[in-house]
């Protein structure tokens, strides 16, 4: 998918109706704030972040309704320069995990 075709990150966060959504563990209401701390300025925030993303939007190679625009949001972030910093200390850089949610 070309960049040019990715919406912004900011209208993936504000069009998708979260609440109506669902992860593993119930309505994906916690899911907007935890795409957003990504980009935190402390690693233990960002890595809280993207284990959220790996252990509840895609709990155990799940696809729930919410992981579609987690992963547009996700995709949409690639290019931005803080990217590469996203990481957790148990999961991969976010640069991997749309590729990881393939099934």
């Amino acid at each position: 998918m070309s960049p040019a075709i990715l919406p912004e990150p900011a209208a993936v966060l504000a069009n998708t109706d979260w609440g109506a959504l669902e992860h593993a563990y119930g309505t994906a209401e916690d899911t907007p704030a935890q795409l957003v701390a990504l980009f935190a300025d402390d690693q233990p925030t960002r890595s809280q972040a993207l284990d959220h993303l790996h252990h509840v939007v895609h709990h155990q190679n799940t696809l729930y309704a919410a992981t579609v625009p987690a992963a547009l949001y996700v995709a949409a972030i690639l290019l931005d320069p803080r990217c590469p910093s996203i990481k957790g200390p148990t999961t991969s850089p976010v640069r991997c995990a749309p590729s990881c949610w393939g099934g």
